[in-house]
């Protein structure tokens, strides 16, 4: 791909670490809605005031949105601890005999910090 356009150069269409295809295919349909807003990959296309700040948070948001997605993709799926009640709430241990009754540890002892001097005036 030696000539990128806009939308694709914007989401680093060529970057894809995991060579997933689905990363891919998703970094097209995003890089394919920004050429849609920069037909001509020319930013500075006359949209100026408002619409030129609509225009860049659009192109923006369309690159974040890219990037959420692909993180989505590639993220390392976890197992999620079994719900041995189902009741779908996250299953707590119940405090074992020892820690029910052991006494509490003892608060943190805060040190005083050294008296202070009174300010006394340097003798002339």
């Amino acid at each position: 791909m030696s000539d990128l356009t806009f939308g694709q150069k914007a989401v680093g269409i060529t970057f894809n670490p995991s060579g997933d295809q689905t990363v891919v295919d998703v970094k097209q349909h995003f890089a394919d809605v920004i050429d849609l807003l920069v037909p001509d990959g020319n930013l500075d296309n006359g949209a100026t005031g408002l619409k030129g700040r609509i225009l860049g948070r659009a192109i923006n948001d369309a690159i974040v949105a890219q990037m959420l997605a692909v993180k989505y993709l590639t993220f390392p799926s976890s197992t999620p601890a079994a719900d041995t009640d189902g009741d779908s709430d996250t299953e707590t241990a119940e405090p074992t005999a020892d820690a029910k009754t052991a006494p509490a540890e003892p608060a943190a002892t805060v040190l005083d910090p050294a008296p202070q001097q009174p300010n006394a005036t340097p003798s002339v």
